[in-house]
């Protein structure tokens, strides 16, 4: 079995990773490092304990039409059922669109190398609106009443709902972690007013290694992002150790010739139970001379305690997960 989910993980980046081309469709969150279930089904129950995340972003602030995501999401162990489960909602506005995602999703994980490895599904729901009357034609009229000129676009707010899926395999030994996670493949479409919306495929991957330092805990970490089209990475470092402080830094750019903003996050636990986390993403591209940077702001809950065993879970002592 272990061996079949070992040849399943390697042939799926053989397939998928020459599809690399080199933007940003699916919501990004600079504070990726601390909520991995976002970015990755197969991550649920990995904290050994219930979680709740909620998140908001401000990205480009002051830039008319910036994205904006706002995030809630829980994930937690299932024991009993050999794997670990939860829910997020996502909303994201951007320009004329306004989507909203809520989708559940099971991982079934087991032994492998001297970690675990979990197999993982989210599926779920998008419903996505469109402000039909800022929308723009070339052939249409907007002085006075508008027309766009074009029988298939309404002036009003017109509505459409589909199905989003996303598979992801995870791996986490005591150094460390590494992730795969493919979303909407293959491409698909929903429907969209009197039009279609087309949902484009994408993959995540996700890597971090931990190494102590004296009291301090540093965990180097690598993101990268792809729609099959354009390809984005993010290369930071983040620390834990002093008191109840974390935090990090991160450089996120599209490729050598060009770059979008370096991050800065700063956080702190409050209690056993809570922690509160804000990042900031000073510009490094064109677009820094039309807005103010991007703001996010996440707050966690994590119970700390084991839930709904039914079988004694395999323990990796991981200092990253205390």
């Amino acid at each position: 079995m272990t061996k079949s989910i070992l040849f399943f993980f390697i042939m799926l980046l053989v397939i998928l990773l020459p599809m690399f081309g080199q933007a940003q469709q699916r919501p990004l969150f600079t504070q990726h490092f601390y909520n991995k279930y976002y970015d990755n089904p197969a991550y649920g129950g990995m904290k050994r304990s219930l979680q709740f995340d909620l998140a908001y972003r401000d990205q480009y602030t002051t830039l008319s039409g910036q994205p904006s995501t706002l995030y809630l999401g829980f994930h937690l162990p299932l024991y009993k059922y050999s794997g670990g489960g939860g829910f997020q909602m996502v909303r994201h506005e951007a320009g004329l669109l306004q989507h909203t995602q809520a989708a559940f999703s099971y991982n079934y994980v087991t032994g492998l190398l001297k970690g675990l490895f979990s197999l993982g599904g989210r599926m779920g729901i998008q419903h996505t609106g469109v402000s039909g009357d800022k929308i723009v034609t070339p052939e249409g009229s907007y002085e006075g009443t508008i027309n766009h000129n074009d029988p298939l676009l309404s002036t009003e707010r017109f509505y459409g709902t589909g199905v989003v899926w996303e598979l992801g395999a995870y791996y986490l030994s005591q150094k460390w972690e590494a992730g795969l996670m493919v979303y909407d493949f293959p491409q698909h479409t929903m429907p969209l007013g009197l039009t279609h919306f087309e949902k484009t495929s994408g993959m995540v991957g996700t890597a971090t290694y931990s190494v102590r330092y004296n009291r301090f805990i540093l965990m180097p970490n690598l993101v990268f992002r792809t729609d099959f089209k354009e390809f984005q990475s993010d290369i930071g470092v983040n620390v834990s150790g002093l008191d109840n402080l974390f935090g990090g830094i991160s450089f996120r750019g599209y490729n050598k010739f060009s770059v979008d903003a370096l991050a800065i996050i700063i956080g702190t636990n409050i209690g056993r139970h809570y922690s509160a986390s804000y990042s900031y993403d000073l510009g490094l591209s064109d677009l820094r001379h039309v807005y103010d940077g991007t703001h996010e702001i996440m707050l966690r809950y994590n119970l700390n305690k084991a839930i709904g065993l039914g079988v004694t879970p395999k323990i990796i002592r991981n200092s990253r997960h205390l």
